[in-house]
């Protein structure tokens, strides 16, 4: 890139630019590094559960999958269930009604069935997830430390006092020489 300032980097130029140096700076300890600096150590994979990101519907409608099996007593409290039309939300449920109801089962009726637990539990998981996942906060200093200046005597060279006992020393060391000599 130093001999070509203007190109334009792209996504296939990337892997031999850092393919080098990835190995060695993408390490687990500069990896820890990075969650402590940035306020989210310790790193707990465990606080927001994959049920909590999967998405919210099935990406392929067409999959089949081996139909589920029902307990008679799963079987009854179903029936009752859909002939009461409660509006509980629970997949097991919805699997039994898509395999014994499909007519009831479309998306018209199944908003119907379940559309309050549905904007509910939504809206519960949504304050869920805001709840677990903040942005970490900095750690506010109540003052910073300021650093002695390293040459705490800086003068200009050129300065008509400086010059004077630059001199001096220099007419100084020429007695002291002389003195000496003799």
């Amino acid at each position: 890139m130093i001999n070509n300032p203007g190109r334009v980097i792209t996504s296939e130029a990337i892997a031999s630019l850092v393919g080098d140096t990835w190995p060695h700076s993408v390490t687990p300890i500069n990896i820890l590094s990075g969650f402590k600096k940035s306020g989210i150590s310790p790193l707990n994979p465990g606080e927001v559960s994959d049920r909590m990101l999967a998405p919210a519907k099935v990406l392929k409608p067409n999959s089949k999958s081996p139909p589920p099996n029902f307990s008679a007593e799963q079987i009854t409290l179903y029936e009752k269930r859909f002939s009461e039309g409660y509006d509980l939300h629970d997949p097991q449920y919805e699997l039994w009604l898509r395999e014994n109801y499909p007519e009831s089962s479309d998306a018209d009726s199944m908003k119907t069935h379940v559309s309050k637990s549905l904007s509910t539990a939504s809206s519960n998981e949504s304050s869920v997830l805001s709840d677990i996942l903040k942005y970490p906060e900095a750690k506010v200093s109540s003052k910073a430390k300021r650093k002695p200046a390293v040459n705490s005597s800086a003068v200009c060279l050129s300065d008509s006092p400086v010059v004077r006992s630059l001199k001096d020393k220099e007419e100084e060391k020429k007695e002291a020489m002389e003195e000496k000599a003799r």
